[in-house]
């Protein structure tokens, strides 16, 4: 459920303009098992700038991720309450680097990001802490999930 969000904020690194993209969040408990939380809709896209990528702002939306299990993902969803949409902010990046800020569930922060260049996509790679978004204490059949979740996306280039 946590990754569900955070591939969301991935996914949501734009300039106001809607694009397609696919987000995915590996969600890990702390027995070593997880599932991969997955939304083929992301608004918004990167400008590039000579060697510099831009973006305003992408969303992603928490209702149209999926676990591949309807329990879990409805879970997932109630924990978000009405925070459903995870948003990227004022993303910049070069080199292979890049940070933005990630609104998810109430809490803005910014967050580190690697990428690589993929033709008209950027394939982005982030960590986060669950808790850093007052994500905390989510367990599956008495299960508790790690708290780092691993983000991956790919994000339209204009």
């Amino acid at each position: 459920m946590k990754t569900l969000t955070i591939l969301t904020l991935i996914s949501l690194l734009s300039v106001s303009s809607f694009g397609a993209g696919r987000f995915i969040a590996s969600v890990k408990f702390k027995i070593g098992l997880g599932f991969d939380v997955v939304s083929d809709s992301v608004r918004g896209s990167f400008k590039k700038s000579g060697n510099k990528y831009t973006a305003k702002k992408i969303k992603a939306s928490i209702r149209k991720m999926t676990t591949e299990n309807e329990a879990r993902d409805e879970h997932m969803k109630d924990r978000f309450g009405s925070n459903r949409t995870i948003v990227i902010e004022r993303a910049i990046a070069s080199g292979g680097k890049g940070i933005a800020i990630v609104s998810m569930n109430g809490v803005k922060k910014k967050e580190r990001f690697t990428y690589k260049e993929s033709g008209k996509k950027l394939k982005i790679n982030m960590n986060v802490s669950m808790e850093d978004y007052k994500l905390v204490g989510i367990s599956y059949k008495d299960i508790v999930l790690k708290d780092k979740v691993a983000i991956a996306a790919e994000v339209d280039v204009e």
